[in-house]
């Protein structure tokens, strides 16, 4: 199962002007600071970086030296991380006169995006979605729906979302090709997620930290959900009919549905029965 925090980079030392080592090939995390030699431009020469990149505290830079950074010429990249501080709060105009400086390159597989607080994507986030595997939203707090693109992309797999924004769910699109979805942090108990049923595709669903009262009926009709995941979502005391596609469910860290779904004689262990079988 896919662990929503699951990217831990391995920071590397704070060196200044480590732009000058054009030949490294070992970057994993930089934090961007307002110091000199320690700008966002630092990374401009620095094409042999592969695998994972993390790039913290994007609220020290602007637009011009995010174009310097020329992230679209790291060929090498597969997966990229771009976060502000969360404490920090910008002009949303900010946010996005930085991010469409940051365009990647098109060989990137995962995107994620943390804290980013403008209300719209940047203008290349389309036609790179069309290449990704996989796209996270993290604390994007201002942002009410996902990019149009990422319905169409026949690429894209696996989506995962900590924000609020998931009203998106009910939007009358439908997704071409995800397969795992992963809902963090909905604090909207009235949400019912009825917009399930246009990812026919899905196979694996997780539910973490949510509010949420009561679970979509439309889960049923997910004829290739393999997979489905509950933790720490209190007030979630019953599960509605499954699709009989279900391998496997896991409970954790509320005991409430845990003890409704026991064998034999939970109220809920009907529901849950063939699984088992």
């Amino acid at each position: 199962m896919h662990d929503i925090g699951k990217m831990q980079p391995v920071a590397f030392p704070a060196l200044a002007n480590i732009g000058s080592l054009i030949s490294l090939e070992t970057l994993t995390q930089f934090s961007v600071r307002k110091q000199n030699g320690f700008g966002l431009r630092q990374l401009g020469n620095l094409n042999r970086i592969p695998g994972d990149l993390r790039i913290d505290n994007l609220e020290n830079t602007d637009q011009a030296d995010a174009i310097e950074a020329k992230l679209c010429d790291k060929q090498h990249l597969k997966s990229m991380e771009l976060v502000w501080r969360g404490s920090i709060t910008l002009g949303t105009d900010s946010y996005l006169e930085v991010i469409e400086g940051l365009r990647p390159n098109e060989n990137l597989d995962h995107l994620s995006l943390q804290y980013y607080h403008a209300t719209t994507y940047p203008n290349w986030l389309n036609s790179i979605i069309q290449n990704l595997w996989s796209f996270t939203l993290c604390n994007c707090f201002h942002l009410e729906f996902l990019p149009s693109g990422l319905y169409s992309s026949s690429s894209c797999k696996e989506l995962i979302s900590s924000t609020e924004m998931l009203k998106v769910l009910s939007s009358s699109d439908a997704f071409a090709s995800l397969k795992n979805l992963y809902i963090k942090e909905c604090q909207d108990e009235t949400f019912t997620f009825e917009g399930l049923a246009r990812i026919p595709s899905l196979e694996q669903l997780a539910f973490a930290e949510c509010k949420i009262k009561i679970l979509p009926n439309s889960l049923k009709e997910l004829s290739n959900l393999k997979y489905l995941y509950f933790t720490k979502c209190a007030e979630i005391i019953s599960v509605p009919e499954l699709p009989k596609s279900i391998t496997m469910i896991t409970i954790e860290k509320f005991p409430v549905l845990k003890e409704n779904c026991r064998a034999p004689d939970g109220p809920e262990w009907e529901k849950i029965a063939h699984i088992y079988d």
